[in-house]
């Protein structure tokens, strides 16, 4: 037979997950919580810096990996590659896994990161065969040093609006209902 515990869970919903404010300040994330009792606060951005420093370190370990499927010239080297290069530590990853600690499940949050998976995959796609198509072209000096004048142009721009571009960027990219 079922267990209380199980019966229990079944007869009663989940709590809604409510999230009352999230604050991105000084490129600090921090998010109060109001709904559930206790009342806490939490600063997401210090568990970010925490999945990135480990994710850094394993990838220090498993990046001379890399070595022995380059160049990618078959599946065979390709795969294994791949496999490797999923421990590549990157912060819009992070951004998103940190999100699935809201969504209030597991599986709503294996949702979030497929979806995110899905989102992203017909763009590296689409990046990895035009690369391939236009190899010879980007390679060129010209479109070299014109990649590299919009990297520090963006770079620049970045530096001059500093003091004001993480509330513009939240205001006019991240939706506030």
């Amino acid at each position: 037979g079922k267990t209380d515990g199980q019966a229990l869970a079944k007869a009663e919903p989940p709590p809604p997950v409510r999230i009352k404010r999230i604050t991105l300040q000084g490129g600090n994330i921090a998010y109060s919580d109001r709904f559930i009792k206790p009342n806490y606060d939490a600063n997401l951005t210090q568990g970010l810096t925490f999945l990135e420093r480990g994710g850094q370190r394993i990838w220090a370990r498993l990046q001379p990996l890399t070595r022995r499927f380059l160049p990618a010239t078959s599946v065979a080297r390709a795969y294994p590659l791949g496999l490797v290069w999923g421990f590549l530590p990157c912060g819009m990853v992070y951004s998103v896994l940190s999100m699935t600690l809201l969504t209030g499940s597991a599986l709503r949050g294996a949702s979030l990161m497929l979806a995110f998976g899905l989102g992203t995959l017909p763009n590296l796609l689409l990046a990895g065969f035009l690369l391939k198509r236009f190899r010879d072209a980007v390679q060129g000096r010209p479109v070299r040093l014109a990649a590299g004048l919009l990297v520090l142009g963006f770079g620049a721009w970045g530096l001059f609006n500093a003091t004001s571009l993480g509330g513009r960027l939240w205001q006019g990219i991240v939706c506030a209902v």
